[in-house]
């Protein structure tokens, strides 16, 4: 993926697998590696929000995260996706998957930001001065589906379970 306005390159490898293990079983395997140049511009502080924006990758960001020098502005993400699928009927499949994303560079509004960048006082740590901060975290959970299809019409049940886990 190459970003124009970063003037940044982001290779992004994919791999989907389907494997016909019967005429009405499957097995699914996806795994990949994403970024994304994008955060949102919004406050999770406010109660309605009229307001959903979203900023291009801000160059205001902290000189390291997690003892590392960060050297892209982009947010990083992997995902490994496991599922099966299975006909019940001619009409009727179940679809179950389950998956794994781990985020090794996330960007966020830095709500500890005291002092502009240009007057903080000498030895200011950049989570003091910067507009964002860096975060990593994981998402896993499960999505079931049901689908039932016979000719033209086509009807979708979805049922999502997921959990974020986001250490600093």
């Amino acid at each position: 993926m190459w970003y124009a306005s970063l003037a940044e390159v982001s290779p992004e490898p994919r791999l989907a697998i389907k494997y016909n293990a019967t005429d009405k079983f499957r097995l699914k395997f996806a795994g990949g590696l994403y970024s994304q140049n994008l955060i949102a511009a919004s406050s999770d502080r406010d109660v309605v929000n009229l307001f959903y924006g979203f900023l291009s990758g801000p160059s205001n960001l902290p000189k390291n995260f997690n003892g590392k020098e960060v050297v892209s502005s982009l947010q990083k993400a992997d995902h490994l996706i496991l599922g099966a699928e299975y006909d019940l009927t001619d009409f009727l499949t179940l679809n179950v998957e389950g998956y794994y994303k781990y985020f090794p560079q996330l960007t966020n509004i830095n709500r500890y930001k005291i002092y502009p960048n240009n007057t903080a006082p000498p030895g200011t740590p950049d989570v003091e001065t910067k507009d964002f901060i860096i975060e990593k975290g994981s998402a896993y959970g499960l999505d079931i589906s049901l689908k039932y299809d016979y000719k033209k019409v086509v009807f979708m049940v979805c049922l999502f379970a997921g959990l974020c886990y986001s250490p600093v």
